[in-house]
């Protein structure tokens, strides 16, 4: 024990000739004490001289160190493989019974010399030995990185990890476990190693997503054991109909075979496929000979109006471009053929429309539908007519025409171009356009193309972009454009790039902007492995985020249950965590009420089944000798776990380990010591009083 100050130590003299100097002081004249025996007068002194003394040293601030020593018990760690896999092998009657009360004879008898942590590990990482084998998957490296992160510079005796070997998630457990220094690791190895006579679906791959009355690929990798010879059927099944299947010759003994399909999707919303694998007998299970899937089928096919004052070239190159995204189809008309009403269509292409020579009132139609427009402007546009119209440009003064070479603006915003057709399209041939004095566009306008004219790079708009009144509008201020497409295939031998080009001013164009104030994003489909998370959003009037008013959810699965959540509040939105949930389709609705307003949305998502645990049956015993090996420890089998028990008390480096802890306290905090100055202080007031002293 040693005591320091903040302050030099000859400070202590100044603390007690104060205190000495203040009581002399006091008594040296009290008349009131003149009758009073010298021998209280001295108490009365020295219970002052104590009082400020004392007050004097503790503005030294006073810090005691003391040193005490700890003694911690070994810790021993005894964790199990909590996965599905475990109930795979010949064991598992065994696990499920007579082992694990002798699991439990074991922590029991360790727990008397050593401080016994238990888990068990799977996908997650559980404290104790509940035992249900429902992991879904086994991640051994995350039990380690938490072993060593949880015990780290505590006296860790040893690791007993109770496993088939069998990870499918995350890296070599034998590297991990390296970082754990001076440890031993004790395995006792579980399941069975030999080859498991089976048929095993190991992997499905398909789209989550897929558009209406388009095919979409499903590839199934399968796998079988020791069935050389023979043959099965792997079938692909909606509301219980065979819809494809084919028939699969197993040529040896260990075979495998990926199969595509290709499926025609028929219906909106989400679908569900079950994969089957017709069993075979002597299978080791047949868990593993089935998967459902689920595809997000989407309605996303648009319309789009190409509306042309007269035949062109641009119209066929045009139409090729958007017609190779299948999620567009393209309709040709005349304007003075168009019969048709603009809202069916999600974007309308009028080239030189309004046309010189149209006396029709089409173009009023449509400019007055609200759809959005690409205009294409040549020789035979009516510049009168247009210039009339609200679009955000304006060609003041057209006479004549120009042609006009592209120039990039690197600085465009709304959407990327490849990097090589930058390049390419400024030396692509140049457009056909009017000449006009000037070209008035609105400050909101998104210039893409300059026009340069000759070796004059100049600021005039060749192609833009411009939003009135929430409708989308762009510009392509000149015809010829079919040359363009055929200088990229004359340059790459292919339309790809002048048809993306395309593709893009399209779906800028015609997607359509989510204007709702309440808005809930959730992903198609989770694992059932994984938290289902969804986010929301509520705007005001303004389009400003708020989340002052509370936030609910109701939730239907395929059985009509219902369940109802609450969202949180974060920062500025909200977020909900249903945790993980069952596998199946769910449908949601999420409502909130502000201001005497109520919004809703609605939604649905799927939670798919994982069989991963299910694709392999082979214990790994060769990764848990390895891991023992490494830190100096042993395998064990279950037959064995006294042998593994007597090991480990035997073992004379396991022992208690002592530590010292320094430790500071500063004397102002004591209490007892302000208790003693009131103390003094209030002694020496009664004595004053009692011997007659005022």
């Amino acid at each position: 024990m040693n005591i320091s100050l903040s302050f030099p130590e000859w400070y202590v003299f100044i603390c007690v000739a104060l205190g000495i100097l203040y009581a002399f002081v006091f008594y040296r004249k009290d008349r009131l004490l003149e009758e009073i025996r010298r021998f209280w007068r001295w108490i009365l002194f020295g219970f002052r001289f104590i009082t400020v003394t004392t007050l004097a040293l503790l503005l030294l601030e006073p810090i005691m160190e003391s040193v005490s020593t700890k003694l911690e018990k070994p810790i021993v760690v005894l964790a199990h493989d909590n996965s599905e896999s475990m109930l795979l092998g010949k064991d598992s009657s065994y696990i499920c019974g007579e082992y694990k009360g002798e699991l439990i004879k074991l922590e029991e008898k360790l727990s008397e010399k050593f401080e016994v942590q238990s888990y068990t590990f799977g996908g997650n990482v559980s404290e104790g030995l509940n035992l249900d084998f429902k992991e879904k998957t086994t991640n051994i490296s995350d039990f380690f990185d938490q072993i060593f992160t949880r015990f780290y510079n505590r006296n860790l005796g040893a690791i007993v990890i109770a496993s088939d070997g069998i990870y499918n998630n995350g890296t070599d457990p034998v590297y991990v476990a390296e970082k754990i220094k001076n440890t031993p690791i004790y395995t006792i190895a579980l399941g069975d190693t030999s080859a498991q006579k089976d048929i095993i679906l190991t992997d499905v791959a398909h789209n989550r997503l897929a558009y209406l009355g388009n095919d979409f690929p499903v590839e199934i990798a399968l796998r079988s054991r020791d069935f050389s010879g023979q043959q099965t059927t792997v079938s692909i099944l909606k509301n219980g109909k065979t819809i494809r299947s084919e028939t699969v010759q197993f040529s040896k003994e260990d075979f495998f075979t990926v199969i595509p399909f290709n499926i025609e999707a028929k219906n909106t919303g989400i679908q569900k496929y079950t994969i089957a694998v017709e069993p075979l007998n002597g299978e080791l299970t047949t868990t593993n000979n089935y998967r459902e899937i689920y595809i997000d089928v989407l309605d996303s096919k648009q319309k789009i109006l190409m509306l042309a004052g007269a035949p062109n070239p641009d119209i066929s190159a045009l139409k090729m471009a958007i017609e190779r995204n299948k999620n567009y189809i393209v309709d040709v008309s005349l304007v003075e053929n168009f019969e048709g009403e603009p809202s069916d269509f999600s974007l309308i292409i009028a080239h030189q429309v309004p046309f010189n020579s149209d006396a029709s009132n089409t173009h009023a139609k449509i400019s007055d539908s609200g759809i959005p427009m690409l205009y294409i402007l040549g020789a035979q546009t009516k510049f009168s007519e247009f210039n009339s119209e609200n679009n955000g440009l304006k060609i003041v003064d057209a006479r004549g025409l120009t042609n006009a070479q592209v120039l990039v603006n690197k600085s465009f915003p709304l959407f990327t171009i490849d990097e090589n057709f930058k390049r390419e399209i400024e030396k692509f041939p140049p457009l056909t356009l009017p000449f006009a004095s000037e070209y008035q566009s609105s400050t909101s306008s998104e210039i893409l193309f300059y026009q340069k004219i000759g070796n004059a790079k100049t600021k005039f708009p060749l192609l833009l972009f411009n939003k009135v009144r929430d409708n989308k509008f762009g510009f392509i201020l000149g015809e010829g454009i079919w040359r363009w497409r055929m200088a990229d295939y004359q340059e790459n031998r292919t339309h790809e790039q002048f048809d993306k080009f395309i593709g893009k001013i399209i779906t800028y164009l015609a997607s359509k902007e989510d204007k709702s104030f309440f808005r809930v994003y959730s992903s198609a489909d989770y694992r059932e492995d994984e938290d289902v998370i969804l986010d929301a959003e509520l705007y005001n009037r303004s389009y400003e985020l708020v989340n002052d008013v509370d936030a609910q959810l109701s939730m239907i699965n395929e059985s009509g249950e219902e369940f109802d959540f609450s969202f949180t509040t974060t920062a500025d939105s909200y977020r909900l965590n249903c945790n993980q949930l069952p596998k199946g389709e769910y449908q949601y609705t999420a409502r909130v009420k502000r201001q005497d307003e109520v919004f809703e949305q609605r939604g649905q998502f799927t939670v798919s089944e994982l069989k991963v645990e299910m694709t392999n049956a082979t214990a790994n015993h060769e990764l848990l000798f390895n891991l023992a090996d490494k830190s100096n420890g042993k395998m064990y089998y279950s037959n064995q776990l006294d042998q593994l028990q007597k090991e480990i008390l035997a073992k004379k480096e396991i022992v208690d380990v002592s530590y010292s802890e320094k430790k500071l306290t500063d004397l102002i905090n004591w209490n007892w010591i302000c208790f003693l100055l009131i103390g003094l202080l209030g002694l020496e007031w009664f004595l004053r009083k009692f011997k007659g002293a005022y």
